[in-house]
């Protein structure tokens, strides 16, 4: 068996099972992975794939279409089935229309990269590929959580929103930033409007508790809080989730307020929970909540830069962040700003061009998926997709990451 492995750099610990009878082939995707911080397992063969599949928990899988005793698209479909969560890719130099169809459809991967492959793209594809099943988790995760109430009585909603006056001058415009992000990440994932209108409601109040606390400690950034002050800023989230558990509709809303502080690692307050124990809300709050502070000063005196926060949600996967949550998280906000420019209508299929990026799957009227959301079109591959789109008489239409500028 081709063993190819390395230890991950801080804060990934993504294994990725590469699977190509070609060595140069594997070594250069061994280098081009271990150098973006993942670690690698290799297979020359079906055989040897499906036995690391069955000794590993990956967090994707690469595969080349011809391997000297399989097909790779009967390997994924085969890998589909051992591991529905696992992203799935394939690598090719001899597509056709039928095979990349076949590939999606059946195999259901993530996308399809053409030979030779461009190490950019590969690893965009790749970090796309791992986010979306982290979100595709974190949803069946919410899913195992009691269900909240199905509406939010009127009373209970008048509560919230006066609670929601108490807001601090120090944070002002804090919690309706957050409760806009959090909805659109809800959102996102698909959750139930229970969910989103439980989260969102959350996330607004979520540091109204800090009302209760000196204004010198309202105003002074989290990391240079003094030693007598941290006491009394980590009640903070429970005062407000007691005042929202005095009404039973939003004891779910109460129970992500007071969870929001907890760290995957267990490090965190007020109550120390650790990993999955933490609610899946509260772990998309936390990240939300340090990625809106670190861009308005809340954490250190100096406001940072969008791509500083992303960086510093980045380093805190694992530790004090669910990495699903942060992968997910960033993920999404991608999609969501460069998308944001993207055609209402979409961009005709004859007028893509190599290089253009989805910015939502591509499907037939039928509701068939074609190429999923993310995927970098290459020229082979778009050729075909416009064989297709002339046979529809060209009404299929593309949502492109920032619109037709490529």
């Amino acid at each position: 068996m081709s063993d190819d492995t390395a230890a991950p750099e801080t804060g990934s610990g993504h294994t990725v099972l590469c699977v190509d009878d070609e060595p140069h082939v594997l070594t250069a995707l061994r280098r081009e992975l271990i150098g973006r911080g993942y670690a690698m397992r290799g297979a020359n063969s079906g055989a040897e794939a499906k036995a690391v599949l069955d000794e590993e928990s990956l967090a994707a899988i690469i595969c080349d279409y011809r391997l000297a005793d399989e097909n790779g698209v009967d390997l994924l479909i085969d890998f589909a089935a051992r591991a529905p969560s696992v992203p799935r890719i394939l690598l090719t130099a001899y597509g056709n229309y039928a095979t990349s169809l076949r590939a999606i459809n059946e195999a259901g991967i993530h996308a399809l990269v053409e030979k030779p492959w461009s190490a950019d793209e590969l690893h965009a594809t790749l970090v796309a590929a791992i986010s979306n099943a982290e979100g595709k988790r974190l949803d069946r995760d919410i899913a195992t959580e009691q269900p909240p109430a199905e509406t939010i009585p009127e009373a209970a909603r008048t509560l919230a929103e006066g609670l929601y006056t108490l807001e601090t001058a120090a944070k002002q415009g804090h919690g309706d930033r957050v409760a806009t992000l959090m909805e659109g990440f809800c959102r996102h994932l698909k959750l139930s409007e229970s969910r989103v209108i439980e989260a969102t409601l959350a996330a607004r109040l979520h540091d109204v508790g800090e009302a209760t606390l000196p204004e010198s400690i309202q105003r002074t950034p989290e990391s240079r809080l003094p030693e007598s002050a941290i006491e009394s800023f980590r009640r903070h989230p429970v005062v407000i989730a007691d005042a929202l558990a005095h009404s039973a509709p939003l004891g779910e809303a109460a129970s992500i307020v007071r969870h929001h502080h907890e760290r995957y690692d267990g490090k965190g307050f007020p109550d120390g929970l650790k990993g999955n124990a933490i609610p899946v809300a509260a772990r998309m709050l936390a990240v939300i909540d340090v990625f809106d502070e670190a861009m308005h000063g809340h954490i250190r005196p100096r406001r940072l830069s969008e791509a500083d926060a992303r960086a510093l949600l980045q380093r805190e996967r694992g530790g004090r962040f669910d990495p699903r949550a942060v992968n997910a998280f960033l993920r999404w906000h991608d999609l969501q700003s460069e998308g944001d420019d993207a055609g209402q209508e979409g961009v005709p299929i004859s007028e893509l061009r190599p290089g253009m990026v989805l910015a939502k799957d591509l499907t037939t009227p039928e509701g068939l998926l074609l190429i999923p959301a993310g995927h970098r079109l290459s020229e082979g591959l778009l050729e075909r997709v416009q064989s297709l789109g002339a046979a529809h008489g060209d009404t299929l239409r593309a949502k492109i990451i920032g619109g037709r500028k490529r």
